[in-house]
This record gives structure tokens, C-alpha cells and sequence, in this order.
């Protein structure tokens, strides 16, 4: 089944115009097109408190792993919506760098969800790397699971860049 929705060129997952399928044994005849997962994912977000902005950041970073045969059902992915492994939403708009130099930083993440903390230290990498040729960012305070890496590292590597990513799960979400 083939599947399309409006592009956010900003994003990887923009890029994907297939259906998903289930990882688990009995599910797997089951195809939900991804425009109907994406508002699947984009309600259950909305209804949980997320902004929107956020909400499109974690769906892709969901999806990405999924499209890829991540499992459906592993901590940080879609169940993370239902299963409590998400992060609540941080009402502010501040995300403040606690140390910053021409080639570092690192950022509190003010417990909120990970992929949205690992979201900001991409960015303000890959804008230290552009400007300087390299870009190391730390996080800390980190409210759950950043979920895949490699979300992270294609993000990287589309802007032209080589990536390493370290990462350590809170041990609430690891549980």
C-alpha cells in the first residue's frame, strides 16, 4: 500500500512514502498507511499536552526506526505513547545551553523527552560543526529514552557531516 502526506522538507521522515507494517507475528498482515499512523501519533500527542513542533519531532523519530524494521512495540518507538516511556511535555519554551564555547556545548535537558533533547544537541552541532568544522554537544537531565540513533546520525550525515553518538537511557526508562 502506498501512502503519501504533506512533505515538511525540514525533516527525514518527510521523505518516506510507505505503509507501516507491524513487527509483531500476529500483526503481521496488518498495513497501516503512514498518513494515518503519522495522525494517529500527531492526537495521541496532543491529547498527552506536546506542542506541535515537538509533536512532529518525536513522530519522526518514531517512524524513522519503524519504516527501518524497528520493533513496534520497543521502548522509545510508538508504545512510548501509551506505555508511560515517554517523557510528559516541559511547559517552556526555554532550552537552555549550561556551557557553551565556539566548538561545545551542553544542554539541560530539563527532563524533557529525549529525542527532543537529542533533537536540540544535533542542531546546535551540526551549526558549531558548519561554522567550525567541528561540533561536540553533551546532554544531561534527560527525561526518556532519545530512541534511535541512527534517526540522529542520518540527520547528520544528510547535512554533509560524520557523527558519533553516545547516549546513556534514564534508568526509569530502561526499566
Amino acid at each position: 500500500m502506498r501512502c503519501s502526506r504533506v512533505a515538511r522538507p525540514h525533516l527525514p521522515f518527510a521523505r518516506a512514502a510507505r505503509g507501516f507494517r507491524s513487527s509483531a507475528p500476529a500483526l503481521a498482515a496488518v498495513k497501516v498507511p503512514i498518513a494515518d499512523l503519522h495522525k494517529l501519533g500527531t492526537d495521541a500527542l496532543a491529547a498527552r499536552g506536546y506542542a506541535k513542533n515537538d509533536s512532529a519531532i518525536l513522530l519522526d523519530s518514531f517512524l524513522w526506526s519503524h519504516l527501518r524494521g524497528g520493533q513496534a512495540g520497543s521502548e522509545g518507538g510508538l508504545a512510548a505513547l501509551t506505555s508511560g516511556a515517554l517523557a510528559p511535555p516541559v511547559q517552556t519554551a526555554v532550552r537552555p545551553l549550561e556551557y557553551e564555547t565556539k566548538l561545545s556545548a551542553r544542554i539541560d535537558g530539563q527532563q524533557r523527552a529525549g529525542a527532543l533533547v537529542m533533537h536540540q544537541a544535533v542542531e546546535v552541532a551540526t551549526e558549531k560543526a558548519r561554522q567550525n568544522g567541528v561540533g561536540l554537544v553533551g546532554t544531561r537531565n534527560v527525561g526518556s529514552s532519545t530512541g534511535a540513533l541512527g534517526y540522529y546520525l542520518d540527520q547528520i550525515a544528510n547535512q554533509g557531516f560524520i557523527g558519533l553518538l553516545f547516549a546513556q537511557t534514564p534508568a526509569a526508562a530502561a526499566a
